[in-house]
């Protein structure tokens, strides 16, 4: 099952030019499983969520993606709205653990390797083995169950590096376009083993490392499936 794992609509993300169902209907358009609307510290209705996936025919999901003292995370759960209402502030990775522990959900490092610039021509030199190094010593990725490892805003090189960092460190790997208008939509993707129906099932799968990141073009030399 295929899904875009990272998307944001308006007027929820005020960042986004993308309203919801026109993000859905190019989801479907392109052929994908299925979709998660993961806003900025926002969440929409559940009702509206499920009239969206039974009007389009796809799976619709929702999480959030939210700032933390050491980087950006993407939080997926059956229970957003009560998480959302414990973390009200901007707060250590450490402490939205302990409170994802109690609740219930699963947290994903979203493009965690934005802030690092190498050139193309550094990929697999001693440079890019060494900033990888540098990278697996970050707070965030050890209080997270796994980590964007494709995202659709991040350079190849970027990304091709946070999959080196999820193998170097066995953290689950996904991918999501980070889409802020339909073109963007399904350019990155998670690949998951099982069927995902529901935030339950989509939390499980990513606890259990039952996916895996996929990419709708190559990259500048791709390794995702080795």
């Amino acid at each position: 099952m295929i899904i875009d794992l990272h998307t944001h609509t308006r007027p929820a993300s005020t960042c986004s030019i993308m309203p919801p169902e026109e993000l859905v209907q190019r989801v479907k358009e392109i052929g994908l499983d299925g979709v998660c609307l993961t806003e900025h510290n926002k969440v929409h209705d559940p009702t509206f969520i499920q009239d969206l996936s039974q009007r389009y025919g796809i799976t619709v999901l929702q999480g959030v993606e939210m700032v933390t003292l050491e980087g950006d995370i993407l939080l997926f759960s059956e229970h957003i709205p009560e998480l959302l209402e414990e973390i009200r502030e901007v707060i250590s990775v450490r402490k939205i653990r302990g409170i994802v522990n109690q609740i219930g959900g699963a947290i994903i490092a979203a493009h965690p390797l934005r802030s690092v610039f190498l050139s193309q021509d550094s990929y697999r030199t001693e440079i890019f083995y060494k900033k990888i190094q540098e990278v697996c010593s970050r707070i965030l990725l050890r209080w997270v169950d796994g980590m964007e490892t494709y995202n659709g805003n991040d350079l190849d090189i970027q990304n091709l590096m946070a999959l080196e960092v999820s193998r170097e460190l066995n953290l689950v790997a996904t991918g999501g376009s980070d889409a802020h208008c339909a073109k963007d939509v399904g350019k990155f993707f998670t690949i998951f083993d099982d069927g995902v129906s529901c935030e339950r099932e989509l939390v499980e799968a990513l606890k259990e490392g039952r996916v895996k990141a996929g990419s709708r073009e190559p990259l500048m030399e791709r390794g995702s499936d080795k």
